[in-house]
């Protein structure tokens, strides 16, 4: 077996469970907050090398959620008060 092939199939088996935890995470997320999934994956897509990237996705969509202002508005608010 190649060194390549090797190292593929290794990753492929490290990053399998949590491609799939992530995207019940996001739906989870989508669901609480009543935003897309499409909304919750960009947001988490941006925050994903922070360690707390759910719990910012989620408070960024929920913000959103309780001020009645779009995704991009709390995004705003979120980064202006880091």
């Amino acid at each position: 077996m190649s060194k390549l092939l090797f190292i593929s199939r290794y990753l492929k088996a490290i990053l399998a469970p949590y491609s799939v935890w992530d995207a019940r995470k996001l739906v989870y997320i989508s669901t609480k907050t009543g935003h897309s999934y499409d909304d919750a994956y960009r947001l988490w897509k941006r925050f994903c090398k922070h360690p707390e990237a759910y719990r910012i996705t989620f408070l960024i969509l929920d913000n959103a959620r309780l001020q009645g202002i779009s995704v991009e508005q709390a995004l705003r608010y979120y980064q202006g008060s880091i």
